[in-house]
């Protein structure tokens, strides 16, 4: 499944959110070297309890997260996605 058109601010609001209150650990991140990462694109894999969130974002589409379906419909009611 797949969520997007999520606002830049949302996402990233929902990102620091994931990993800082809610448990998700960063299993990968687009390369911190990169010139144009957070500029252009972004992306990181998040992992919980062997659930995996992936989190795509640039300047174009803005945020898009794809996961199993039943964890997705859960951020999905919390944060109003």
């Amino acid at each position: 499944m797949k969520l997007t058109d999520i606002r830049t601010e949302i996402g990233s609001d929902l990102l620091k959110k994931l990993v800082k209150e809610h448990g998700w650990r960063i299993q990968s991140e687009y390369n911190l070297d990169a010139f144009y990462k957070g500029i252009d694109y972004d992306c990181y894999i998040l992992e919980k309890h062997g659930d995996e969130i992936h989190m795509e974002w640039t300047n174009w589409l803005e945020w898009e997260i794809s996961g199993e379906q039943s964890t997705l419909k859960s951020l999905s009611i919390t944060y109003g996605l």
